[in-house]
């Protein structure tokens, strides 16, 4: 990563708070979907979207659905966010990530280069590439690469940040993203400069 990702990454991740979703999402860093923490995570995410113990919760489960939604729902609903997804009670909107292009407000800009510009840690982005959608929390992106850094779950299986082709995002929705701590800032910064600058798969 060149010294432009690491002004991005270090002008977008300044002063990141345990409101904001990147830090209540870091939790589960490192989560594999496969490994029994991952069972009991997805678990808990499709039982919050359709009843603990419900069996539509255990279908989600036992099929190994893509999760990337449920995990947003789950994490927005820690931050104390109300339900803005099934205003007619269909609890599977939550369960889809082209639903969250209507969650919250949009974040401004003419296109999505200004959008990309005003994007802000814990902003909800959808994306639609060639495995189909995806949606996860902003945590920084690149001009130049045309990266944009995402924390997410069902991220090669897993809840990580990993870089993504800004041309594939849709939407970006602000819903609450207040102010991180340095501490969490410190964190996030050093997992973007981690990370590979190539795209990676949502499964």
């Amino acid at each position: 990563m060149g010294p432009a990702t690491a002004a991005v990454v270090e002008s977008t991740t300044t002063n990141v708070n345990s409101n904001n979703p990147l830090p209540i999402a870091l939790q589960y860093l490192g989560v594999n979907e496969l490994d029994p923490r991952g069972n009991a995570l997805r678990t808990e995410l499709w039982d919050a979207i359709h009843g603990k113990g419900s069996a539509n919760s255990k279908k989600m489960t036992n099929s190994n659905a893509p999760w990337c939604a449920a995990f947003v729902n789950y994490v927005l609903g820690q931050t104390g966010t109300p339900d803005m997804l099934s205003p007619n009670g269909d609890p599977f909107t939550l369960g889809r990530a082209q639903e969250f292009g209507r969650v919250g407000s949009p974040v401004p800009g003419k296109n999505k280069g200004q959008k990309l510009n005003n994007a802000k840690p814990g902003d909800v982005v959808v994306l639609r590439g060639s495995e189909g959608w995806h949606v996860s929390f902003y945590a920084g992106h690149d001009p130049q690469s045309g990266k944009v850094y995402l924390l997410g779950g069902n991220q090669a299986d897993s809840v990580k940040v990993s870089a993504f082709d800004s041309k594939t995002v849709t939407d970006i929705r602000r819903v609450r993203v207040d102010r991180l701590t340095n501490n969490e800032q410190e964190e996030i910064s050093k997992l973007i400069t981690g990370q590979p600058t190539s795209s990676e798969s949502t499964r």
